[in-house]
């Protein structure tokens, strides 16, 4: 049932499919689209939403272990529960299209310096962590019109670059990783 008021909210609230089933997305024609209110060319994909809520929970670690989301019912209902109905849906798809840049920010952040930072590229899923909770308490959020669509604009990754390299890379220094 989460699932289908899933997709109600996407659709209702920024007028994105959220696709439950794999290739639903596709096989859909112009018209079934706008007949749906759907005004997004992308669709919101359920394993990458999963991921999403992973990450925007904590739970980074989880992600290694992704296939018991769908495999142990408990899992499952901590990713998929009532409160993420009540969030806002642009900071859901504003976290959720961090993901398809992590490579860009990973990179930008190892060019710095590459023998300092190349542990980066091995902890993308921390990155993406951080970088939503840097998004989020970023006193201009609400001035942004990031989080309305799917798109990826260069001002978009600009302003998550800077943010990774500024902020991100501090809090995943060696020093701010260590386990006393």
């Amino acid at each position: 049932m989460i699932q289908l008021e899933l997709q109600d909210k996407f659709r209702e609230d920024l007028g994105i499919y959220y696709q439950r089933q794999e290739g639903a997305f596709k096989n859909l024609s112009d018209e079934d689209l706008e007949e749906q209110g759907i005004t997004e060319s992308h669709a919101i994909e359920l394993t990458p939403l999963a991921r999403t809520f992973l990450v925007s929970d904590g739970e980074v670690g989880k992600l290694s272990r992704f296939r018991e989301v769908f495999e142990e019912d408990r899992n499952y209902d901590q990713v998929f529960n009532q409160n993420r109905l009540r969030a806002d849906s642009r900071k859901i798809v504003l976290c959720y299209k961090i993901q398809f840049r992590l490579r860009r920010l990973v990179n930008d952040i190892v060019d710095i310096g590459p023998n300092r930072y190349v542990y980066v590229q091995r902890a993308r899923n921390l990155l993406w962590a951080l970088l939503c909770q840097a998004v989020m308490n970023d006193p201009k959020l609400d001035d942004r019109a990031v989080g309305r669509d799917l798109r990826l604009p260069a001002q978009f990754t600009d302003w998550l670059s800077t943010l990774a390299t500024t902020r991100c890379r501090l809090a995943m220094s060696p020093r701010m990783l260590k386990f006393e």
